[in-house]
């Protein structure tokens, strides 16, 4: 999983979909994924909402990209890159 996790994360950042900083790893003959946190600067902690919650979906339920921007559109703090990013 952690494989196929780092391998999205390398086609997000050559399609120009910024991604945080991560690294694969062998640890005991396993792969490991390293990423850094986007919730934290330092100790500080960067305020986040997911797009579920911002949606008022249930764990489960079924989503869509369009209502996902919808959403951000509607609470988001008006970022365009993001709603881009997300298309």
């Amino acid at each position: 999983m952690e494989t196929w996790e780092e391998i999205a994360l390398r086609l997000a950042e050559r399609a120009g979909i910024g991604t945080s900083q991560h690294e694969l790893i062998e640890v005991d003959d396993k792969a490991v994924m390293l990423s850094r946190r986007f919730d934290r600067n330092g100790a500080i902690r960067i305020p986040f909402l997911s797009a579920m919650a911002m949606m008022g979906a249930k764990d489960g339920e079924r989503g869509s990209y369009p209502e996902m921007v919808d959403a951000l559109a509607q609470h988001g703090a008006g970022k365009p890159p993001t709603i881009i990013q997300i298309h």
